[in-house]
């Protein structure tokens, strides 16, 4: 009897264990095929021909500061207006640029999606501007966990995470839509006063009016209290000095009350947690949303995982893993900043692939040029490095291939009085320096910079590096 329960047992392992060896199989081929039939269909990150020897190929990498920026339908951001400037040099070179660039985003996640794409974009050159959101130690890592590799264990995630957002309160995307570009229009004394009357939720139209209420509000506090937006149109800049602990207290108090109804909503979880980032006894509440909206099937984005990156929580830092992050409070952000730049240029490097390392604007080249120094910095930060006044480290011999980019003559060209004809705010305000998101003036300017360093150094840029061993 004993023995014929440990066949059954047996049969019954190896037949699940064939199947799945044949399930993971099946997935991997057709997996394959749709690669194969993608690569010959879609072109968007390749050469126009596998040898097209006139397209000369350029990556650029970065945050808000770099993603696409759309005004009035027409792509404004310093990678388009780059490649236009570029292809009308006629250096006999077709310029082509890809933006791998996303809002809120840090350099791990860059450094995650550049090692994704690099080989079906073949780049001659990268360009990057990073590391103003680097608030946590995170780095980026080479997921080699052979188990969390098997398709049919991502296929078992993505199941598992369709049934919890199945079951989720529904939010309607065309209603979040019109909400989310409405939210600029409403002058932020409009808000301040809707945000005082906090009404009732007894229906669902009692709901939507919160909801909208809510977002408006908190998406003020976080534009015109942490970004020092200028004055438009549809905000008052005046209103800025008076963004109290009252109103922060107002927007936690809006942020509770929404996500009490709809904890999966991880808009509501990242304004919650961006409004209280500096509340050291507010943490515990912070990952009590976090954790809610992930059992309702919220989804992390790089934003948020950028902000939350050092909470000692293994939920969370589980979460980092599935990113193929990993976090180390032992050590600096500004510590893991440099480290993912340093992967970043050895990489290219290894890849006889060109690199342009740029600075923000206003801020000091040689703050960056110290992120390749032998010299280790005491900032904690690289928003703390780029801040400070005196910075003073040369490049280790192993990165002087790399060519830096100055935007610092934004200093002569930028007052007090025309600032905000090349910045649409100043997230960044100290004694030392002052930048922000910049208009198309702004993103005009970066592109001349980067043109200029160009055109000297073309020679260069248009054969490959040597070989390394």
């Amino acid at each position: 009897m004993g023995k014929r329960i440990t066949f059954s047992i047996s049969a019954v392992s190896i037949g699940l264990l064939l199947a799945l060896v044949l399930i993971e199989g099946t997935m991997r081929f057709v997996g394959w095929q749709l690669t194969q039939r993608s690569d010959s269909t879609n072109r968007s990150f390749r050469p126009s021909s596998p040898h097209d020897e006139n397209e000369f190929r350029i990556v650029c990498l970065g945050e808000s500061t770099t993603a696409p920026l759309y005004v009035a339908n027409q792509n404004i951001a310093w990678p388009g207006a780059l490649e236009q400037k570029l292809n009308s040099l006629r250096l006999g070179r077709n310029f082509r640029i890809v933006t791998i660039a996303k809002h809120g985003t840090s350099t791990p996640f860059l450094l995650r999606d550049l090692k994704r794409d690099i080989d079906a974009i073949d780049p001659h050159l990268v360009i990057s501007m990073m590391g103003i959101n680097d608030l946590s130690s995170l780095e980026y890592f080479q997921q080699d966990d052979w188990l969390s590799n098997l398709r049919t264990m991502k296929l078992a995630n993505w199941l598992t995470q369709g049934v919890r957002q199945r079951f989720r309160p529904n939010i309607s995307p065309a209603e979040s839509h019109d909400i989310y570009r409405s939210i600029m229009l409403m002058p932020p004394g409009s808000v301040r006063i809707a945000a005082h009357e906090m009404p009732s939720i007894q229906s669902q139209a009692d709901l939507r009016l919160f909801r909208e209420r809510q977002r408006y509000f908190v998406y003020q506090i976080a534009t015109i209290g942490v970004f020092n937006l200028h004055s438009q149109d549809s905000v008052e800049h005046k209103l800025a000095p008076a963004l109290s602990r009252e109103l922060q207290n107002i927007a936690i108090e809006m942020n509770r009350k929404w996500l009490s109804h709809y904890p999966a909503d991880m808009f509501a979880v990242r304004f919650f947690v961006y409004t209280t980032i500096h509340r050291d006894d507010l943490q515990t509440e912070r990952i009590t949303h976090i954790h809610q909206a992930l059992d309702q099937g919220g989804l992390l984005d790089d934003s948020l995982v950028s902000l939350i990156g050092n909470y000692q929580d293994p939920r969370i830092q589980g979460e980092l893993q599935r990113f193929g992050i990993q976090s180390n409070s032992a050590e600096t952000p500004l510590s893991k900043t440099r480290a993912n730049y340093l992967h970043l240029a050895r990489m290219l490097k290894q890849r006889n692939t060109h690199y342009m390392a740029m600075q923000y604007p206003m801020a000091n080249t040689s703050a960056l040029r110290a992120v390749f120094s032998d010299q280790k910095s005491r900032m904690n930060t690289y928003s703390d490095l780029i801040t400070a006044p005196d910075i003073s480290s040369p490049v280790a011999p192993e990165f002087l291939h790399i060519l830096f980019v100055s935007n610092e003559n934004f200093r002569d060209i930028v007052t007090h009085e025309n600032e905000a004809e090349f910045f649409t705010d100043m997230f960044v305000a100290n004694p030392q320096l002052r930048f922000g998101h910049t208009t198309k003036k702004g993103h005009e300017l970066i592109a001349d910079n980067i043109v200029q360093i160009f055109k000297n150094n073309w020679d260069i840029l248009k054969t490959n590096l040597p070989t390394t061993q």
